[in-house]
């Protein structure tokens, strides 16, 4: 009876949930401020608590191939050309890009494109339907 208790607490820890296990891996919450070295880049920076993204792939080369709804949580999903999946939620920034997503849901995504954004108070939001 101890030998099967105990190997069910050791492989407890071992299981992992596959849609949200690179959350932990990609990048750390952070407040975005104005000396980092991307508001060289760009001339606005995103305002508020976001969650800083570095990925090898080109935003415009991926795809939206879905959303996911877990709980009150939505999730972008979209495809690059490897067919690798990636997987966004709303205040993901993506750096490199200057990619910013807004606001998820059923209907589609919002995403601030702020290379593109002129003024900082009206920031260049695009609308990705499915």
């Amino acid at each position: 009876m101890k030998k099967y208790l105990l190997c069910s607490l050791i492989s407890l820890p071992l299981w992992a949930d596959p849609f949200y296990a690179e959350e932990i891996s990609q990048g750390q919450t952070q407040q975005a401020d104005q000396n980092s070295p991307e508001s060289a880049k760009i001339a606005c920076q995103p305002l508020g608590k976001i969650n800083a993204l570095d990925i090898q792939t080109a935003f415009s080369e991926l795809r939206l191939i879905g959303i996911l709804k877990r709980e009150d949580n939505f999730k972008a999903i979209f495809m690059d050309k490897q067919e690798n999946l990636l997987g966004f939620q709303a205040n993901d920034y993506l750096r490199e890009q200057g990619i910013q997503f807004s606001q998820i849901d059923f209907g589609g995504l919002k995403y601030i494109d702020w290379h593109k954004t002129q003024a900082c108070d009206q920031p260049h939001q695009v609308n990705l339907k499915l």
